[in-house]
């Protein structure tokens, strides 16, 4: 082997300018830059993305968590008295638990990698005295359209209060594979996954307040989209969703566009 060739073995690769680690054991160039930056770039990945990046080394897990955590949107009491008089609904959040990122944050990225086409995660209070009849007067009152509300569910569940406030992790999406499935298979996976099945209440506050702040429509027309809920009228299985710009809907499951959201409530 000639000393030309023995010396370009043991040069360092060179790519637009930055030096690439020919070993394990080479720094990364892009550990120089600065957090927010890092940050920034890890916010781009799909949740499943991020959750393998967090894997790669101790400088990028923190870095992807927080690109992760600051795309976790989060409505908290402040914000519904921003936007919603409580005294005027009967509402409090009084006796509510100020949970710490330390408790939310596992669960909201953990739901976050399961959702449908990497749609996010919402961690939100419910306050207690909260009603369905109450949610759908707060949402004609904010501007929030309505296209088409099953006759049956005013009277099935519509006086139904929530007894207390609580906190909720849910999914902006249906679950991953939760489409093409029998209810009762439906309900088994979320279960599997360690949730729950959001009820109307639940997924509908959600679904209006991304409207209201942002006129974000989750479970929407593109493309249909539906999740299935708890509650049931008349034996019958409620869903919710196909949001589309003349408004949401709530009525009975349809196999073609339904999925199921998850929740975890504390």
């Amino acid at each position: 082997m000639s000393a030309s060739s023995s010396s370009s073995s043991t040069q360092v690769p060179q790519h637009d300018g930055w030096i690439v680690p020919k070993g394990p054991n080479q720094p990364c160039p892009i550990n120089a830059l600065p957090e927010e930056l890092l940050q920034h770039i890890f916010s781009y990945l799909p949740s499943v993305d991020q959750s393998k990046a967090a894997l790669v080394c101790k400088t990028w897990l923190p870095n992807v968590r927080q690109a992760a955590w600051d795309r976790v949107t989060r409505i908290d009491p402040s914000v519904w008295a921003k936007y919603v008089n409580l005294e005027k609904y009967g509402l409090s959040f009084e006796g509510s638990v100020d949970l710490s990122r330390e408790v939310l944050e596992p669960v909201a990225l953990d739901l976050a990698r399961r959702v449908e086409e990497g749609k996010g995660v919402s961690i939100i209070a419910i306050p207690g005295g909260l009603s369905f009849s109450k949610l759908f007067a707060i949402a004609k009152e904010r501007g929030v359209p309505v296209r088409f509300i099953w006759e049956e569910v005013v009277p099935a569940i519509g006086a139904r209060e929530t007894e207390r406030p609580c906190i909720a992790v849910i999914s902006n999406s249906v679950l991953e594979g939760s489409k093409g499935k029998t209810i009762e298979a439906r309900d088994a996976l979320v279960q599997a996954m360690g949730y729950e099945v959001p009820s109307t209440i639940e997924l509908l506050t959600v679904m209006v307040f991304h409207y209201i702040m942002h006129s974000r429509r989750l479970y929407s027309s593109e493309p249909w989209t539906y999740s299935l809920t708890s509650d049931s009228s008349n034996g019958l299985r409620l869903s919710i969703g196909g949001f589309a710009s003349s408004g949401f809907s709530v009525s009975l499951y349809d196999d073609v566009f339904l999925g199921v959201g998850g929740l975890r409530k504390f």
